[in-house]
């Protein structure tokens, strides 16, 4: 589970400080505020509670992050390659994370296991 947590929470910085610097070079800087706030946020929120609901959030992040990163516009190959690379591996954290937490049965406070 630590290195799962680690990845994702590293993942996580990462995309929210890349999302805030893009908001600077991109025609519609709102959008990157708001995946910069949803990541940076995420990730502070299962840092500190360790709970189910960011971990979900921040995979339809990566997600959205991942499958746009072809379609990017006036950056280098290198950057679409990265931040592909980094919403799969975002991803993936996530999945593991979810899997491990429902195999282990160590639900936060608050949440309900159906």
């Amino acid at each position: 589970m630590r290195n799962a947590r680690t990845a994702l929470i590293l993942a996580g910085l990462a995309f929210g400080i890349l999302e805030a610097i893009s908001a600077f070079q991109i025609e519609v800087p709102e959008v990157a505020v708001v995946f910069s706030v949803g990541f940076l946020g995420c990730t502070a929120w299962f840092w500190r509670r360790n709970s189910l609901k960011p971990v979900l959030v921040m995979a339809l992040l990566f997600g959205i992050e991942a499958a746009v990163a072809p379609t990017l516009h006036h950056v280098m190959t290198i950057t679409k390659v990265v931040v592909f690379t980094l919403g799969i591996a975002g991803l993936a954290s996530a999945v593991a994370v979810v899997q491990r937490k429902r195999a282990s049965h160590s639900w936060t406070a608050g949440t309900t296991r159906s």
